[in-house]
């Protein structure tokens, strides 16, 4: 669950159009200011995601970009933004990790294959999708789970995405 050489990039109105986006559904956006100075790609995806009725959580890398979308004026649509240092802070023994660990055989490595899965569930998957379903329950939505995830190459978040959904 780790993205590795996939080229290509696709426009997020295309996505969302293919992921049939409707009104009031919930996007999870992943914003990170490495990717380029601004992150074109996520903030063109807040500006589609708003354009199509859709409501975002936005999970970014530090607080200044955190503070950085919030300024934007983005109404009701961003929901919230989150930031990792924010959680971290929150959370001290918090992981995000660059990439999925590597996995142990689950059928020689066993124990040590049981213990990366309860790492990454522990220190890494509960503590953001506690944070992002605080800002998304609701009462038809108990467990704050989003609609669909917008998923970044670049980001390499697709295990926490894929947990997530």
């Amino acid at each position: 669950m780790t993205f590795i050489g996939k080229s290509g990039e696709a426009e997020p109105a295309d996505m969302l159009h293919r992921a049939d986006l409707r009104p009031g559904e919930t996007v999870v956006i992943f914003y990170g200011s490495d990717v380029d100075e601004r992150d074109r790609l996520a903030l063109t995806a807040i500006e589609t995601t708003r354009a199509m009725g859709g409501r975002v959580v936005v999970v970014t890398d530090n607080d200044a970009e955190r503070d950085f979308i919030l300024s934007l004026g983005f109404g009701d649509t961003v929901i919230g933004a989150l930031s990792l240092t924010e959680i971290k802070r929150r959370i001290p023994n918090f992981n995000w990790p660059n990439r999925l660990p590597d996995l142990p055989d689950a059928q020689t490595e066993t124990v040590a294959f049981k213990e990366v899965i309860r790492s990454f569930n522990e220190d890494c998957f509960k503590p953001i999708g506690a944070s992002i379903g605080r800002l998304l329950r609701s009462a038809g939505n108990p467990r704050g789970m989003p609609d669909i995830v917008i998923e970044r190459a670049q980001r390499d978040s697709l295990c926490v995405s894929t947990t997530l959904v």
